[in-house]
């Protein structure tokens, strides 16, 4: 099920994988990605005897107007800002409290979500999350984007679609060649936001219960990026950690069930599995 959500930043996509009575979880996509990457786990969820109530999973699409009029600030472009949108989403969401899981880019983002908004947050949960320091190949220093990016898409317009796509698959970044020019360019315009003072930030001021998943043979966000963010969250607030040996970048499509698995353990031991909803 597919629900248009508006908010002050343009539209969001909300999908409904499972719509269970039990805890509500909210997914953020990584980039390049989309709510189907949480569809084997709502299979995971479904066909588990370990979850006595069945969680409620969707998933959100980022806006989708930024990064076509280019109409925020140099100084305004971090996710602490972009995140805004959530109020508008949260507003429309209503209660109950939701359980926030990010894979990879989604993960800095769901983190930034679960900090600004404790009060609907009731945990945060990463999938091979991009960490609290600068990565090369997924990050873009705020100079590129102020004296690269943003003149290339203003000048080239749609010509710089293709060109921003091979750079980025040179640089490592999987599935560039399977998305559309429009989420290209959306790409690199939210990556582009990554600042990582902010997400400092978020880590040391998130208030709620954290788990972490990453695993070992993760190409694209190695396991030490994932150690820092786990060393980094907020030491006020209970966390567990998990790593895979296997699953790579996908962990959360190619091991759903170690997922469910991971997060049902996670709920025991936090007491969100007592109750249908938190």
């Amino acid at each position: 099920m597919k629900e248009i959500l508006r908010t002050r930043f343009g539209n969001c996509t909300l999908v409904t994988h499972l719509d269970g009575p039990g805890p509500k979880i909210l997914g953020i996509p990584g980039i390049p990605g989309g709510p189907r990457d949480f569809a084997p786990l709502s299979e995971a969820l479904r066909d588990s005897e370990a979850f006595p109530i069945q969680p409620k999973l969707m998933a959100l699409t980022l806006p989708n107007d930024l990064h076509g009029e280019m109409r925020i600030s140099n100084d305004d472009r971090h996710l602490f800002f972009l995140t805004s949108f959530m109020e508008d989403v949260f507003s429309q969401m209503g209660p109950p409290r939701v359980h926030i899981m990010g894979h990879s880019y989604g993960g800095a983002v769901a983190l930034m979500i679960a900090a600004r908004f404790p009060q609907q947050v009731a945990s945060f949960i990463g999938v091979n999350p991009v960490g609290l320091q600068r990565h090369p190949a997924l990050t873009l220093p705020p100079r590129l984007w102020k004296q690269i990016y943003k003149p290339l898409f203003q000048t080239l317009g749609h010509f710089s679609a293709p060109l921003i796509r091979y750079a980025w698959t040179k640089r490592g970044i999987p599935a560039m060649d399977r998305i559309s020019d429009d989420d290209v360019r959306k790409a690199i315009y939210w990556v582009g936001a990554l600042d990582f003072k902010w997400q400092i930030w978020a880590a040391r001021n998130l208030q709620c219960p954290a788990l972490v998943l990453g695993a070992r043979n993760d190409k694209v966000i190695p396991s030490h990026y994932v150690h820092g963010l786990m060393r980094g969250l907020n030491k006020n607030q209970p966390a567990q950690f998990r790593m895979r040996q296997r699953g790579g970048h996908t962990l959360l499509i190619r091991e759903a069930d170690w997922v469910a698995q991971a997060l049902r353990t996670f709920w025991c031991h936090q007491g969100f599995m007592d109750v249908p909803s938190v």
